[in-house]
């Protein structure tokens, strides 16, 4: 019986095999990898955010107030209407003004930081005195758009209908994650673009029905306040 030499070739059968265990292999390889790389990416994002926040208090110190949102054209600069030095927020809610808080623009995906604030914080106060809101009673100040005792309007919470985690922040900001098609959001992340007042702040879940990945940061009123009176623009 004449032998068949290997060299004459390989069956299709045995073609598939292969194949079926390079494709594995790949799996396994590149599964992995792109969580390590989405890791990676959060960090960085985070990192940003971080930047984002430090440049904020920097703001409030130098100018006596919060920014206002970027709103209109994305051109990274303040919108305000009115004008200085009694001017305000065009819409409280938008985009990180980057240009002005030289900050990054974009989160590693590619996408705008969101950004809203509590009016009477970033609402220009260019008047030598201060009259504190109507329920609040602490020191004035002048030039500064808030007291030691105002308050913001946002509350924070670990999940839609779940426990508070911080309320009453004047300001806060948001990547909305490798995942940011609206379509693609889950009942906790429609939660921070519905334009209210409640946000929600939980940890990365991949779970169906329960997909989390927003990033996010908060000003703290009493961190404002204090690098505020710190730095003697508040008494």
């Amino acid at each position: 019986m004449k032998k068949i030499s290997r060299e004459q070739g390989y069956t299709l059968v045995e073609l598939v095999i292969v194949l079926l265990i390079l494709g594995l292999l790949l799996a396994g390889i590149l599964g992995p990898l792109s969580v390590r790389i989405e890791q990676k990416e959060r960090q960085r994002a985070q990192e940003q955010l971080e930047e984002i926040r430090d440049a904020i208090y920097g703001f409030a110190i130098t100018y006596g107030r919060l920014p206002c949102p970027d709103s209109l054209s994305n051109d990274g600069l303040e919108d305000l209407v009115g004008t200085f030095p009694s001017r305000t927020c065009q819409n409280l809610q938008g985009n990180i003004p980057w240009q002005d808080l030289q900050v990054l623009q974009n989160d590693p995906w590619g996408n705008a930081y969101i950004y809203k604030v509590t009016g009477s914080f970033a609402d220009e106060n260019g008047v030598t005195s201060f009259t504190p809101p109507t329920a609040c009673t602490g020191s004035t100040a002048a030039n500064v758009s808030f007291a030691v005792c105002s308050e913001g309007n946002m509350n924070i919470f670990d999940g839609t209908g779940g426990t508070k985690i911080i309320d009453k922040i004047p300001a806060i900001v948001i990547s909305k994650g490798k995942h940011n098609l609206p379509a693609e959001d889950s009942t906790d992340e429609q939660e921070n673009t519905d334009a209210d007042n409640i946000f929600v702040s939980k940890t990365f879940s991949q779970d169906n029905g329960k997909e989390f990945d927003d990033l996010m940061i908060w000003i703290s009123p009493n961190i404002l306040k204090y690098r505020m009176v710190q730095a003697g623009r508040l008494p």
